[in-house]
């Protein structure tokens, strides 16, 4: 395991009491994948589906065709302690605590695979979307949502006044992944970027969210340092100017939307 995997596991497992306590937005994002692909999908074969960076899989817990055995779960998460967090403990789940770049299943094994805000967290999301379709079926479907460039931009922009450093994630170019994705045998059913916003009352709030959701500033150029006083109050101030005419602190993610199916 690289010494970034090694703090994103940290992270997570830290958080893994208190992520569902926050990460409505999360829950959301992957119950509208789940529902995108049951809806289109109409060949009873397709049953075997991965969930890459399921976390605590609370978006399947209430889900009617993983309850009524219409199809077998694999959920995949390289935080052991998210894992530990599942309620769902039906017999047609198994749970990877496992890499997405090292994913232990077969070729061609899986008949749909989702993920839904993970995929960015990989340092690199070339090899982990290689990884994807090397375990998945020919045509079988695929269903990812995940920040992109443009991601925290009120984050960035009241650090910007501060100091240099980055101190925000480095998150994946939407340009860079399309021209990835023309090389692959695949056939694009749906691409869209959406505007995802989440609202705090106090900066304070917003930042303990995040911490509780196990995200954090993994950029290679971070500052490692202590913060200082000055430092946090020039910052507050700054995002303070970005409250919306409700009185409240936005924070948005831009997601990119990828629905699709392998060719044969």
């Amino acid at each position: 395991m690289s010494h970034h995997e090694k703090l994103i596991v940290e992270r997570f497992n830290e958080a893994s009491a208190t992520y569902t306590q926050v990460a409505t937005l999360q829950k959301e994002v992957g119950s509208k994948l789940i529902r995108l692909v049951d809806f289109t999908i109409t060949e009873p074969k397709m049953y075997r589906w991965l969930d890459i960076g399921c976390g605590p899989a609370s978006v399947w817990e209430t889900n009617t065709a993983l309850r009524q055995d219409r199809i077998q779960l694999w959920g995949l998460d390289l935080s052991y302690q998210m894992l530990s967090q599942i309620k769902v403990k039906q017999a047609n789940c198994v749970w990877l605590n496992a890499d997405m770049n090292r994913i232990p299943l077969r070729d061609e094994s899986m008949d749909v695979i989702l993920s839904s805000f993970a995929l960015h967290w990989s340092r690199n999301w070339r090899g982990s979307f290689e990884e994807i379709f090397r375990v998945l079926a020919p045509s079988g479907y695929f269903a990812f949502a995940f920040p992109i460039s443009g991601s925290f931009s009120e984050l960035e922009n009241s650090w910007q006044g501060v100091d240099h450093s980055p101190h925000i994630h480095e998150f994946p170019c939407q340009y860079q992944v399309s021209e990835f994705f023309d090389l692959l045998p695949v056939s694009i059913l749906s691409w869209r970027k959406s505007k995802e916003t989440m609202e705090f009352q106090t900066v304070r709030q917003l930042v303990g969210a995040l911490k509780k959701m196990g995200v954090t500033n993994q950029h290679p150029e971070r500052f490692n340092g202590l913060m200082g006083k000055r430092k946090w109050l020039k910052f507050v101030t700054a995002y303070e100017e970005e409250k919306t005419a409700s009185g409240l602190l936005p924070l948005s993610y831009q997601l990119l939307w990828v629905y699709g199916r392998k060719e044969r």
